[in-house]
């Protein structure tokens, strides 16, 4: 017998993050906020190393995926007061992070 549930689609790797408007990164702590209807999604990012060359990228994991991006630039003002964290996904996506 057919169920008539809807299915939920599996999300692409990096979907929530291409989607969201607004990361915000505490330690330990992530939550993507998106403009579209309903709550933000939090989970748990931590920074690693390549093992190989020694590269360090940022792990982050959220409800229904799981994802990695090289850390590629790491800015900061003359002041310490802003930096700019530039990231690049296996999805070939890029996104730079102003933190203040």
């Amino acid at each position: 017998m057919a169920s008539s549930q809807p299915r939920a689609e599996p999300q692409r790797p990096g979907q929530l993050e291409a989607q969201a408007t607004r990361l915000v990164l505490t330690p330990g702590q992530l939550e993507a906020q998106s403009p579209a209807p309903g709550p933000s999604h939090t989970g748990n990012w931590t920074v690693m190393r390549d093992e190989i060359l020694n590269r360090p990228y940022l792990s982050f994991e959220l409800p229904n995926e799981a994802t990695r991006a090289l850390v590629t630039r790491l800015r900061r003002s003359d002041d310490g007061l802003r930096s700019q964290l530039n990231l690049y996904f296996a999805s070939r996506m890029e996104m730079q992070l102003d933190l203040d």
